[in-house]
């Protein structure tokens, strides 16, 4: 359950391509939290969700009074070392304004709703910066599971812990 903020009503949606835009914002804002670079287009996001029934990438927008306040960005990806379907999550991002309110949990949910609708097997994979140790905390919170390599680290979260959260 989210606390409660200085907003009335709080939800989250499957982002349509119109949201391509504000997508792109939050890429670039969490890119930018990571001290990173990313240089997305609108007209490629938009082209991704718009594909229907099956689209390559799936996206929600969490939105307090209705404005987005945060996003995630997942596609499928088969996981040869587990031999699984899953769905790798290439963006998580909360406005440092409404972080710490069940936000980034509710879009996990959603995300763990389409995990279910669409058959993934097992796991959501997550890549983290080292640099981000409230993405370390959230993501112990709900029972993920933690591999290292690199600068990143791969997140697991097994799907029995993922349909604990499936909106």
């Amino acid at each position: 359950m989210a606390k409660q903020g200085p907003w009335t009503k709080l939800d989250v949606r499957l982002a349509m391509p119109a949201d391509a835009k504000t997508l792109v914002e939050f890429i670039k804002l969490k890119a930018e939290h990571e001290q990173q670079t990313a240089n997305p287009t609108e007209k490629w996001l938009a082209r991704q969700l718009e594909q229907g029934a099956n689209p390559p990438i799936h996206a929600f927008i969490a939105q307090a009074d209705r404005k987005p306040v945060g996003c995630v960005i997942a596609y499928p990806s088969y996981v040869y070392r587990r031999t699984v379907w899953a769905l790798h999550v290439g963006h998580l991002y909360v406005l440092d304004t409404h972080r710490r309110c069940g936000i980034a949990g509710m879009l996990i949910g959603a995300l763990a709703g389409k995990v279910r609708n669409y058959s993934y097997h097992a796991l959501v994979e997550f890549e983290i910066s080292q640099r981000d140790p409230g993405a370390l905390a959230f993501y112990r919170s709900i029972g993920a599971k933690f591999d290292f390599y690199e600068e990143a680290q791969r997140v697991v979260l097994p799907y029995e812990e993922l349909l604990r959260h499936a909106a």
